[in-house]
């Protein structure tokens, strides 16, 4: 896939702003920590989405997953179809269960508060929506 040059603008725009981000964060540590994981669990969400879709796809380690349950959730008169989607169905609906569950791991052992959770999906969404653009076409 050929790069065109609204993505290099893109990936340029981007780079500016994390790297002024990371400098303010350099500038303000205590300040500005919250911002540190919000952007690091974005990220680290989205990714591990993405690398969870591919452990469970046919012919990987979890491969079962998608063949017998995810199979055994589609059957259309099966009351518990609704889980299908977010146990592994659709890659997005995933990702929401996904980062909650890190930011559940998170909240634990730092004090963030419950509305985090919304900029951090919305990171999550956003790296999970470039690496499936860039990597599965």
């Amino acid at each position: 896939m050929k790069k065109t040059t609204i993505d290099n603008i893109f990936f340029v725009f981007i780079g500016c702003i994390l790297g002024a981000a990371f400098m303010q964060f350099l500038n303000a540590a205590n300040e500005l920590g919250p911002v540190f994981w919000l952007g690091g669990l974005g990220f680290i969400g989205g990714l591990c989405t993405f690398f969870l879709d591919f452990l469970i796809s046919p012919g990987n380690i979890f491969g079962w997953w998608d063949t017998r349950v995810l199979a055994w959730f589609n059957k259309p008169k099966n009351p518990l179809r609704l889980l299908y989607k977010p146990l592994g169905g659709c890659l997005y609906c995933m990702n929401v269960w996904v980062v909650f569950a890190l930011f559940l791991m998170t909240w634990s052992t730092h004090n963030l508060a419950l509305w985090y959770m919304f900029p951090i999906g919305a990171i999550a969404h956003t790296v999970l929506n470039l690496t499936d653009k860039h990597l599965n076409g």
